[in-house]
C-alpha cells in the first residue's frame, strides 16, 4: 500500500474546470484539454508496452489510435494551436514512472490503464455532447 501512495504519476485528467461537462460546456477549451490529455498519455502507453511485452502490438495499436483521435479532435477546433498541445505533451514527458519492483511495476501499469479508460470515457462523453450541441446550433460535425 505504501508504494501506491508514493506513486505520483500525475496522469492527464479531464475535470469540471476544463469545460467538457454538459453544464458549463466550452467547445474550444474542452477540445484543447482532451487533445493535450490524449497526447500526454503517449509516454504512459510507452511504459505499458515495456511492462507488458507480450501484448506489445495491441498497446502500439492503442497508442497509434489515441494519437489519431487527438489529431482528429484538433481539426474540430476553431483555432487549432498545435504548439500549445505539443508544449503540454513535451512538458509532461519529464517525469516517467520508475517503479523498482515487479509488483510495483504491474500496479503502476494497471493505474495507468485505469486512468486511460476514464480519460477515454470522458472524451467520448465530450464528443457526444459536442456533436449534439452542434446539431442544435445548426452546424454539422464531421
Amino acid at each position: 500500500m505504501e508504494s501506491l501512495l508514493e506513486n505520483n504519476l500525475n496522469l492527464p485528467r479531464i475535470n469540471k474546470e476544463d469545460g467538457c461537462f454538459k453544464q458549463g460546456f466550452r467547445k474550444e477549451k474542452c477540445l484543447r484539454k482532451v487533445t493535450s490529455s490524449l497526447l500526454g498519455f503517449n509516454k504512459y502507453l510507452s511504459y505499458i508496452v515495456e511492462t507488458f511485452g507480450s501484448d506489445k502490438q495491441k498497446v502500439e495499436s492503442i497508442k497509434h489510435k489515441t494519437k489519431h483521435l487527438a489529431e482528429s479532435l484538433m481539426h474540430l477546433m476553431t483555432k487549432p494551436n498545435a504548439e500549445a498541445v505539443t508544449a503540454v505533451t513535451q512538458g509532461s514527458q519529464e517525469t516517467e514512472p520508475q517503479p523498482k519492483e515487479v509488483w510495483t511495476e504491474r500496479v503502476t501499469a494497471r493505474l495507468i490503464l485505469r486512468d486511460f479508460i476514464v480519460l477515454i470515457q470522458k472524451t467520448v462523453r465530450a464528443v457526444r455532447f459536442l456533436s449534439t450541441s452542434d446539431v442544435t446550433n445548426g452546424s454539422t460535425v464531421v
